[in-house]
């Protein structure tokens, strides 16, 4: 007759080490947000400029990180945490904007667009989550968006200021 011995069965994790996860999952959710004013709506940009909305929508799995945000060759990241939005004022003409995470695993991709001068546009970094056998991915993407599409998603995120 076998026995069983549940003082001895390693399958779960300690009740100890799952509150730790949790604490840790919920400081790295929040550590990413953004603090400053919400969206309400576009506001037209600078004469001669064009302005660009990029926005990350709030995702509890795969929020933990800051997004950086590259804008056409420049070496210098902008900083998209989970929840956000920056404002981008450009000069007409041909753009693109590449998204990595902080850590350089996830490369989300990058948007070209060509912006008139007076024009608003919006580009989206979307985390997204697949599940698999036993495991869930996450994965992130870069897409202009219309202001159909844009204007849900971005209303009522906070502002990143590129201080």
């Amino acid at each position: 007759m076998m026995h069983f011995d549940s003082t001895t069965d390693h399958t779960r994790p300690p009740l100890g080490r799952l509150k730790a996860a949790a604490w840790l999952l919920l400081a790295l959710s929040v550590a990413g947000c953004a603090t400053g004013p919400q969206f309400t709506a576009p506001e037209a940009p600078p004469p001669e400029t064009g302005r660009v909305y990029l926005y990350r929508p709030f995702k509890l799995i795969g929020g933990g990180t800051v997004h950086h945000v590259y804008v056409d060759a420049s070496k210098d990241a902008l900083s998209l945490p989970n929840g956000s939005w920056i404002k981008l004022d450009l000069a007409p003409g041909a753009h693109s904007i590449r998204i990595e995470d902080f850590f350089g695993v996830m490369q989300c991709g990058s948007a070209g667009l060509n912006l008139q001068a007076g024009q608003v546009a919006y580009v989206a970094d979307h985390v997204n989550t697949t599940q698999g056998l036993n495991r869930l991915y996450v994965s992130c993407s870069v897409s202009r968006q219309t202001d159909d599409q844009a204007k849900p998603e971005i209303t009522g995120l906070s502002e990143t200021r590129k201080d």
